[in-house]
């Protein structure tokens, strides 16, 4: 067996542990080509000093006909690790996480785009969770049931042990005509499931549709489409004071919400907001929220929703106060994408790691960037050029392109080239 650890310094506790160690998966892969289709392009500022540690991404396309899955590349774009998933299938939200007192590698695995809910709800995937442990190894993966599968956008893992999940189901019988839809329409619920990761006990299950009237959507029905995503739950993470915070990419709103009852306690953004939002505050299609503090959330603000038109010409990441006893939201700072790239129409993340650099993804432009504290561009990475074209369900032809949907980086050490540690 080959063997080449590392170790990773997870980023919530920094704490040590080793994340290395190729096992099976690492063994089974010695038959691929020494180098992977989706290698990464590096463009480094002179004289960037970078944060430690290696990125994990989730490379994949708008139609996965190359053989993908989740990778480990350092700063030189070099590839450290990845696992090749059957082909059609792609990964997503592919990170350093902790559970038992271990830090694990964890992502979602499926199909990107779920048929089963039409031509006008993409992004919708349908598939399973995954947890590997030190050695590379699969310890743990969650399918969900009969009323529930694990969709691409969220898998949080809690200090508790308990997995924050997203997932869609569909409603039928539903009066859309007040957004311009049919009178016998059909919605696509989002819904939020806690679960014990260990047992598998279900602690909470979580409708959109329940708590959230549609007519606050920004996504109204294409032409008066059914069935219609009138939500997009895309991401979900625990709040300081214990509740939990969701985000709607159509409603262009965040919701801090009771586990045990559902309620929903604040809205921030959108047509309900509960917040007044100070100048440069707002936000839209926006992708994971996390609170840094009890008062400052980081999300990305996409300002594009793809097929919707932009609300703003280039997307950025922002860092909002909340000020609850005036319950006003205002921008603190953001780091607005280069103008070379093209708007972010979906997807995107941003992270701020220990010593205060700014990784930034920015989704559907296949590229991702490190900033350091002041905002300064240290490194701009880029996924290769499309692969092909692409004909949508509307007839449209467009470039078959590479995008990961969040990206994060983790202090490592004694970290290696993909081809040497399989030459090893």
């Amino acid at each position: 067996m080959r063997v080449r650890a590392f170790v990773v310094t997870c980023v919530a506790t920094a704490t040590l542990g080793a994340v290395g160690a190729p096992g099976a998966l690492a063994d089974s892969s010695a038959a691929l080509p020494a180098t992977p289709s989706f290698q990464v392009g590096v463009d480094l500022t002179s004289g960037a000093q970078l944060a430690p540690g290696l990125f994990f991404i989730d490379p994949h396309q708008l139609v996965d006909d190359i053989v993908t899955g989740p990778e480990i590349i350092n700063n030189a774009g070099q590839v450290v690790w990845y696992d090749p998933l059957p082909a059609g299938s792609s990964a997503s939200n592919f990170q350093v996480q902790r559970y038992q007192g271990q830090p694990v590698l964890t992502w979602w695995q499926g199909t990107g785009d779920n048929p089963a809910f039409g031509a006008f709800a993409p992004g919708i995937g349908q598939g399973e969770d995954v947890v590997m442990n030190d050695r590379y190894q699969i310890i743990k993966v969650y399918a969900g049931d009969s009323s529930f599968t694990p969709d691409t956008h969220e898998f949080y893992i809690t200090p508790q042990g308990n997995a924050l999940i997203t997932g869609y189901t569909e409603i039928p019988n539903v009066d859309l005509t007040s957004v311009g839809g049919s009178p016998d329409g059909t919605v696509i619920d989002s819904l939020a499931r806690e679960i014990n990761l260990s047992t598998g006990q279900v602690l909470l299950n979580w409708s959109a549709y329940a708590h959230v009237p549609i007519t606050a959507s920004y996504a109204l029905p294409l032409l008066g489409s059914s069935p219609w995503d009138f939500f997009h739950i895309n991401s979900i993470s625990p709040a300081p004071d214990g509740n939990l915070l969701i985000s709607s990419r159509h409603m262009w709103a965040l919701y801090e919400i009771n586990p045990t009852t559902g309620d929903i306690n604040w809205t921030l953004g959108g047509k309900q907001s509960t917040f007044t939002m100070a100048p440069g505050a707002s936000f839209a299609w926006q992708h994971e929220p996390r609170f840094l503090s009890p008062n400052e959330i980081q999300l990305f603000d996409d300002e594009e929703g793809t097929p919707f038109p932009s609300n703003e010409p280039q997307s950025r990441a922002i860092w909002l106060h909340l000020d609850y006893a005036t319950d006003t939201a205002s921008l603190i700072k953001q780091i607005v994408q280069p103008a070379d790239q093209p708007e972010t129409g979906s997807q995107g993340s941003v992270q701020t790691v220990p010593d205060g650099d700014v990784i930034i993804g920015w989704g559907s432009s296949g590229t991702f960037s490190e900033y350091n504290s002041q905002g300064d561009l240290l490194l701009d990475d880029s996924l290769p050029p499309p692969s092909g074209t692409v004909t949508l369900p509307n007839g449209q032809t467009v470039p078959n392109a590479w995008s990961t949907y969040r990206v994060f980086k983790e202090n490592v050490e004694h970290a290696e080239p993909r081809e040497q540690m399989l030459s090893a």
